[in-house]
């Protein structure tokens, strides 16, 4: 799963997730919805981190320690199956910004990292801001033409 979430995120399916989430079959065991989201956090978030690093010809950071304790496996009560093949909260932000509201630590986690190396979530609708060195239009170019290289279908 991490294989293929890394290096071919453009040819996943939802039927591809319900395979996963059922346990590949008799080789593996069953993996719940919000586990499956916390995997794809963990992997999109590393990978975004270590392509960071590479782009900047950085060392890639080694991961923290390991927390022990057991997670907390919150799901909000509003999660539900809706466009996603997971369930998420209802938002009026992008699908894209929904997709691990599942898992709430997941989803604070994206939005953390999104705030440093794209914008602040409650910046999204603003297409004037000049933040940055880039003005939201150049962003936004960048962040297209690098979904497409990656094979984003958002």
């Amino acid at each position: 799963m991490i294989w293929r979430l890394t290096n071919h995120s453009g040819t996943l399916t939802a039927e591809w997730c319900e395979m996963v989430i059922d346990g590949f079959g008799e080789a593996s065991g069953a993996i719940t919805p919000g586990q499956y989201t916390e995997l794809v956090a963990l992997v999109a978030q590393a990978n975004c981190i270590d392509r960071f690093a590479e782009g900047l010809s950085l060392d890639r950071p080694a991961p923290g320690e390991p927390i022990s304790g057991e997670p907390n496996r919150t799901v909000p009560g509003n999660a539900a199956m809706r466009d996603h093949w997971v369930p998420t909260v209802p938002s009026d932000y992008p699908a894209v910004v929904q997709a691990l509201s599942g898992v709430p630590a997941e989803n604070a986690a994206m939005l953390l990292l999104s705030d440093a190396q794209y914008l602040p979530v409650d910046e999204m609708f603003d297409l004037t801001s000049d933040r940055n060195a880039l003005s939201r239009m150049q962003v936004e170019l960048v962040a297209a033409r690098t979904s497409v290289l990656n094979e984003c279908f958002y």
